[in-house]
């Protein structure tokens, strides 16, 4: 007889912790990105005040994620898994990232990125912040 046994091939705790457990695994192997204080979703650049004072444009990617540090992003916004993030979670990580040398947002083409990151970038420019959204094709 033979059985049908599924193979695992990744390391998961549980899949309703598999996306904080992961971003947790990337900030702590690296210095180069924390979490934003109040949301584990938000991942940042260390250096952000570093990069804040110099009046750099922030850029900030979300949805399949994107590197970050110097040279590549300065904020992650991650939703759960197959899942577009919230609205809320996008706002945060532009208000984190809130400097004089305004913020581009990538955003992936898929209706629930679109969606999300273009309400939460309308509502940052409502409160005079400067943002621009650059689509992603996929």
């Amino acid at each position: 007889m033979v059985h049908n046994q599924q193979k695992t091939k990744k390391f998961i705790n549980s899949p309703e912790d598999a996306v904080d457990q992961s971003l947790q695994g990337v900030v702590l192997s690296t210095d180069a990105a924390r979490f934003h204080e109040s949301n584990c979703r938000v991942v940042l650049r260390s250096d952000l005040s570093y990069h804040l004072h110099r009046e750099r444009v922030a850029l900030i990617a979300g949805g399949g994620s994107g590197y970050i540090g110097r040279g590549f992003l300065t904020a992650a916004v991650a939703g759960n898994v197959f899942a577009s993030p919230p609205s809320k979670h996008v706002q945060g990580a532009l208000e984190a990232t809130r400097g004089n040398g305004g913020a581009i947002l990538f955003v992936i083409n898929y209706t629930g990125d679109r969606l999300n990151f273009g309400l939460a970038a309308e509502r940052f420019k409502a409160e005079n912040g400067v943002v621009e959204v650059s689509g992603i094709m996929k």
